[in-house]
């Protein structure tokens, strides 16, 4: 897997980078709730982007942010 240090180096023009909630929820092995509520409260958020209404995630920027936030065994 590619760890990207900047979000401006991720192809996030690409169609097929760009999923919706479900894919991003099975990703992270979370409900679609769990990340609507995340969105309207603002707290530990996934990155997303509203097109036309629809809340749509790029893959790659997901994984990015997985990457940077994930805990190590001895974090608290």
């Amino acid at each position: 897997m590619n760890t990207f240090t900047n979000t401006n180096e991720l192809d996030t023009a690409t169609p097929e980078n760009w999923t919706d909630e479900k894919w991003v929820a099975e990703f992270l092995n979370i409900k679609p709730n769990t990340l609507r509520k995340q969105r309207s409260v603002g707290k530990n958020f996934v990155p997303y982007t509203k097109i036309g209404g629809s809340i749509r995630y790029n893959k790659l920027v997901v994984m990015n942010w997985l990457e940077k936030n994930k805990r190590q065994s001895n974090d608290r």
